[in-house]
């Protein structure tokens, strides 16, 4: 018999690749950020020789758990943010998805802030290329959610810049002092500032948030 067609091969290997990555991620769990490659190889039930096979070097592991992490918190921020109508509740579930993402992969996330090394070109082109993709997708709900008052796309994309920054600091931040506030308090307040900041520039505009009525001018 001869090889199987290039479609199918590339399908095996990446069936081959998330086991190893599943495998990899538990080992990340029950170790946590002290976790070696000799352990997730034999959480896998492979050798060390293997991983680095289908991954290259450890930091070729390291960045395909940071690249299904990305995927993850994205799709599960696009979902919490598509809801309507737009306004306060959307940004709140927002950030309760990114705050909630956090908390339930904290274990990866720790292990990846740990091992990407800030000097390494592709890790921080990763990471920035995330936090871009994130930026964009809150400026284009907020765009949507702004229309009515007339805000510039220009300003709305830099609101959606900042949001994105704001949100990730404030969940960094807020998951290594776990315990000292709850999820919901620490959502609540960050949307606070988010929103009432957004009315706040909006009525000084002599503009309307969605949902709110400007201010008279005297």
């Amino acid at each position: 018999m001869g090889r199987p067609p290039a479609a199918e091969r590339d399908s095996r290997r990446q069936a081959r690749v998330e086991v190893l990555l599943d495998a990899a991620e538990s080992a990340v769990r029950d170790r946590g950020e002290t976790v070696t490659m000799a352990e997730m190889a034999a959480r896998a039930g492979v050798t060390k020789p293997v991983l680095y096979r289908y991954f290259g070097h450890r930091f070729g592991l390291y960045q395909a758990l940071a690249v299904r992490y990305a995927t993850g918190l994205l799709g599960e921020l696009r979902q919490a943010m598509a809801q309507r109508p737009a306004g306060r509740a959307t940004l709140e579930e927002g950030i309760d998805a990114y705050f909630r993402y956090t908390e339930a992969n904290a274990h990866l996330y720790r292990f990846l802030a740990t091992r990407l090394p800030s000097g390494d070109p592709a890790g921080q082109e990763l990471v920035s290329g995330f936090l871009t993709g994130m930026a964009e997708e809150v400026s284009r709900i907020l765009g949507e959610s702004l229309a009515v008052a007339g805000l510039e796309a220009r300003a709305t994309r830099l609101f959606g810049y900042a949001i994105t920054g704001s949100v990730q600091m404030g969940a960094e931040a807020w998951i290594n002092e776990q315990g000292r506030m709850e999820r919901s308090e620490a959502v609540a307040s960050l949307t606070d500032l988010v929103w009432f900041g957004l009315i706040g520039t909006l009525t000084h505009r002599g503009r309307a948030a969605p949902g709110e009525k400007p201010e008279e001018k005297h």
